[in-house]
């Protein structure tokens, strides 16, 4: 999913904002961390972050900056986790 124009706004929650559901389901309560992969040539425009928000059970979204001004360089395209990213071909996104 990619937002046009790229040159919109950041939103911040509990604002809405354009966004996925999926559905999952867990054989036990507890706790859980969850990765999402983006592509490792997801390209973000220097002066701006790459933020994701993640929800479980309805509860307030986790917002994690995947990239931002200070760490462009070191984790944008082809900032030094560029290699390791492009082996795998994706760039891992975690949260607890």
């Amino acid at each position: 999913m990619e937002v046009f124009l790229v040159t919109a706004e950041n939103i911040q929650p509990p604002n809405p904002a354009l966004r996925l559901e999926y559905p999952f389901h867990f054989a036990r309560a507890g706790t859980y961390d969850l990765d999402n992969s983006t592509s490792p040539t997801l390209d973000v425009i220097p002066t701006r972050s790459l933020a994701l928000a993640v929800s479980t059970d309805n509860q307030p979204s986790q917002v994690v900056n995947v990239i931002t001004p200070v760490t462009f360089k070191s984790k944008g395209f082809l900032g030094c986790g560029f290699g390791e990213n492009t082996l795998n071909q994706a760039r891992v996104l975690r949260f607890k």
